[in-house]
């Protein structure tokens, strides 16, 4: 056969044409040549060539956090938190006649004010700043919503304007505890976002203490009043604006890293908070006790009842302290 015997003089190398069989070290020699023994030491080649090796598709950036939320209700907030300086004293004034019953009502209010402080930092640590902040808003408005009701039907009486008074204040400080410590929760490791937010919150803030007062002077004026049920609808009224505003809140999304957590630190202790000893705590309250915040609404109250017979005077004597 033509292919037989081109098989067989192929293999033939010896002059009597027997044929010639593969040593064994021409075989170990074919199997271990140069490019088999460089591919079985890189693995990595075969699977490189088998595998093509995908980029991973970059991160997207986490949308910015909406502000006007935050910022209305510092806004609204404030309206509603220098209006009430301007008609808590007039009320108390109109119902008691006494400046001394005033001034003792408002050194109450500053002390739950400062209590509600201490206790809305707790409060935050556990269940966040946003239910704390909506919360204690609506608390604040309820505790106001009595005082038109209550005109409106059997009467104001200096009990229940005092108990109305001071749940507010006590609510007060809780949702400013609340309110200082959520930018940090909005922006979340975004330093940049945080100082936007600071910046603009203290603007709007100083805008609401301007507003409040004037707006309330002419509710009182108009309504013929710190006593007027129309002038008393104000701070309900804001509050309610305020609880909607937060509920729109939204924080900053965190980016998951695709990279494994690191575990250099994680079995180190977690570092103690500091206590406040009693003596502490003392100056934290005696401190908030002589805080001129309450006096900022007590003195242009006696001032404009006293002096210039005319209430809503008051009110534009806390605006302009505001503008200052």
């Amino acid at each position: 056969h033509p292919g037989s015997l081109e098989f067989d003089r192929s293999r033939s190398d010896f002059a009597d044409g027997s044929p010639r069989r593969s040593s064994l070290i021409e075989t170990i020699v074919s199997a271990v040549s140069p490019v088999r023994l460089w591919t079985a030491l890189r693995p990595s080649a075969r699977v490189a060539s088998t595998t093509p090796e995908r980029p991973m598709p970059p991160v997207p950036p986490a949308p910015a956090p909406r502000l006007a939320p935050f910022l209305g209700g510092t806004f609204l907030a404030q309206v509603a938190s220098t209006a009430l300086q301007v008609t808590m004293p007039l009320l108390i004034l109109h119902i008691t006649g006494s400046p001394v019953t005033a001034a003792f009502s408002a050194t109450l209010s500053s002390a739950l004010d400062a209590a509600g402080t201490i206790l809305g930092g707790r409060l935050t640590d556990r269940f966040g700043s946003k239910p704390v902040l909506v919360a204690s808003t609506i608390a604040r408005g309820a505790a106001v919503l009595a005082l038109p009701l209550l005109a409106a039907g059997t009467g104001l009486t200096m009990p229940l304007v005092l108990a109305a008074y001071l749940i507010e204040s006590f609510a007060r400080g809780v949702a400013d505890t609340a309110r200082n410590t959520l930018p940090s929760e909005i922006a979340g490791k975004d330093e940049r976002l945080l100082k936007k937010i600071l910046a603009k919150n203290q603007s709007f803030f100083e805008a609401g203490g301007i507003a409040g007062p004037f707006l309330a002077g002419a509710l009182i004026a108009g309504a013929g009043g710190a006593a007027a049920t129309g002038a008393l609808w104000l701070a309900p009224v804001v509050f309610t604006g305020v609880a909607v505003s937060y509920l729109g809140l939204s924080k900053r999304p965190q980016i998951v890293s695709r990279t494994a957590p690191s575990t250099e630190h994680a079995s180190d202790p977690a570092p103690a908070r500091p206590a406040l000893d009693s003596w502490t705590k003392w100056a934290l309250g005696v401190t908030a006790l002589l805080t001129l915040y309450p006096l900022k609404g007590l003195l242009p109250a006696i001032f404009a009842t006293s002096i210039l017979a005319n209430p809503a005077s008051a009110a534009w004597l806390v605006g302009m302290f505001g503008v200052g």
